[in-house]
């Protein structure tokens, strides 16, 4: 009997420059549906997300617009999904975390992948247009110092908590900077999130009408792979409600929530395969589930460019267990 697969997929903060790059070169059908996606963002707005990927003149700095980031995440994300279909690993349930949940709708077929990059594409653009600049903390604590300290939830918003140790704000700039002095002061850790705006908080607010608007009558197919929610924290089997999209870019993240009701319903045995760009909720999954050894869980891409030998890998468990 063939083991229970879930792909996941990450947002914003997990991309970089050359990101997927080894299957871009030595995978045909990673390249191939890349390039055909980049064709498709090149004739809405006139950019190359394969060139900010992996050409010549490609660099971190080059790198940073939203326009860019958004479409090459989710490019990244559906071509890796492809490649690991194509091996015969074609996913029971799909789990997307914010920006994520776009790749998730693609690959449940609610939607087309070309419907989806014009989705985020329009997204980049409102949110640029409309929304000041702002960022997110990831931050390695107890994340009940969020509620303690007024440093940090008066100026910030809690946008996910990932584990007992580990949560993340977000805030518009001139606010996240008076939460870093504070936790500089106190001595914790935190880490900055290359992301340009304030996701999951009251920073984006701004471009909710139009991207609402926008949203409206659209991804309303009902999806052949049930989708695990990271806006409910539950598995989900029904079409999405209107304005859902939406959610997933302002609401709090809701991961720990989602895999934990995945493990409920579905038992033991489930192998999770992260197939965002750094591995990120393949790590965040391996410490809420730690102890249990019946769960696999895999990640895809990471910036150590061994995505051919992590696919082996999950080839050979998956295939031979």
């Amino acid at each position: 009997m063939r083991k229970t697969i879930v792909y996941m997929f990450s947002g914003q903060g997990s991309q970089y420059v050359q990101m997927g790059r080894e299957l871009y070169i030595r995978q045909p059908l990673f390249r191939d549906c890349m390039t055909r996606m980049d064709a498709v963002v090149q004739e809405i707005c006139g950019v190359s997300v394969v060139d900010k990927l992996y050409g010549a003149e490609a660099s971190q700095e080059g790198f940073v617009q939203t326009l860019y980031t958004h479409p090459a995440i989710v490019m990244v994300e559906y071509a890796a999904a492809q490649v690991l279909q194509e091996s015969g690993l074609d996913p029971d349930f799909v789990l997307g975390s914010s920006l994520g949940e776009f790749t998730a709708a693609a690959v449940s077929g609610i939607s087309s992948i070309d419907e989806v990059l014009e989705a985020v594409i329009k997204q980049a653009g409102i949110l640029e247009h409309r929304c000041p600049e702002g960022g997110m903390l990831a931050i390695l604590h107890d994340p009940r110092i969020f509620g303690e300290a007024p440093q940090l939830h008066q100026y910030c918003e809690l946008a996910a908590v990932n584990s007992s140790s580990h949560f993340v704000v977000s805030s518009e700039s001139e606010k996240l900077a008076k939460a870093e002095r504070f936790l500089e002061q106190q001595g914790i850790l935190y880490q900055r999130l290359p992301v340009r705006f304030g996701y999951h908080s009251a920073a984006v607010d701004h471009a909710a009408a139009e991207y609402q608007d926008y949203l409206r009558g659209r991804f309303t197919r009902i999806p052949t792979r049930p989708i695990v929610s990271c806006v409910y924290g539950k598995l989900m089997g029904t079409p999405l409600q209107e304005g859902y999209l939406w959610k997933a870019v302002r609401e709090p993240i809701k991961f720990a929530e989602a895999l934990g009701d995945t493990q409920q319903k579905l038992g033991t045995g489930v192998v999770y395969v992260d197939l965002g760009p750094g591995g990120t909720l393949a790590n965040v999954a391996k410490r809420i589930l730690s102890g249990r050894s019946n769960e696999e869980i895999y990640a895809v891409i990471t910036p150590f460019n061994r995505e051919i030998e992590n696919l082996e890998k999950i080839k050979g468990s998956v295939i031979s267990g």
